[in-house]
């Protein structure tokens, strides 16, 4: 389909310089159709930084950035850095947040730090989190939620012993939901006595425990 298209004139780099928009090739790559990528390629489709910071070219994203294009421009609702990250390019993470990269931006994907969290790419969350990516968030996504709710556990850890605050109600639900309460990292950095508190919905995280068989005391 997609050649058919392509050979009665349809557009291989729509939306390319579009901000919020999106184009056939970062689709295709985003969402894994490797041959398709492949076809795009060949057919002259224009690879752009979104697509360069995806796929771990280090080449090309240096060369956008001397270009001086528009670095926390978005794409298919999320930024050079966050597709960076869902790739897994922990260099060029480093790259962009070296020349400017906003890492506390929000767009489609959530955060850069959410976006590790749902890929699960450890080493990467562990850097954002040292180049200054805020765990406590008041508003939007909350990582130590998202961590938890995706049994994302490694992280889970990561953030507590990065100092993330864990205890409110809602986060300790999540926790004994997933029978988090007895891992070490957890044991050392929450508040007991909350345990003791019950929430707007009349549950006290103890009783929540013990519901899912998780509590160990």
């Amino acid at each position: 389909m997609a050649e058919f298209l392509v050979n009665n004139g349809a557009n291989i780099n729509q939306g390319l310089n579009e901000e919020n928009g999106s184009n056939p090739l970062l689709e295709a790559a985003t969402n894994n159709h490797t041959e398709l990528v492949e076809f795009f390629l060949a057919r002259g489709a224009v690879v752009g930084i979104h697509f360069a910071a995806f796929r771990g070219d280090i080449d090309a994203v240096e060369k956008f950035i001397k270009q001086n294009v528009q670095i926390n421009s978005t794409r298919r609702g999320g930024t050079p850095l966050n597709l960076a990250v869902m790739g897994n390019h922990k260099e060029i993470v480093s790259l962009l947040l070296d020349n400017g990269a906003d890492i506390s931006l929000y767009s489609g994907g959530g955060r850069p730090l959410d976006c590790a969290i749902r890929y699960n790419h450890l080493e990467i969350a562990e850097l954002l989190i040292e180049r200054g990516a805020y765990i406590n968030h008041d508003s939007g996504s909350h990582p130590l939620r998202l961590a938890i709710c995706q049994n994302k556990i490694q992280i889970v850890e990561l953030l507590t012993r990065k100092g993330i605050n864990f205890n409110s109600l809602d986060s300790l639900h999540l926790a004994a939901s997933k029978g988090y309460l007895t891992s070490p990292s957890f044991e050392k950095n929450w508040d007991s006595k909350q345990l003791s508190l019950r929430s707007l919905k009349t549950y006290c995280v103890t009783l929540f425990a013990c519901d899912k068989t998780f509590l160990d005391y």
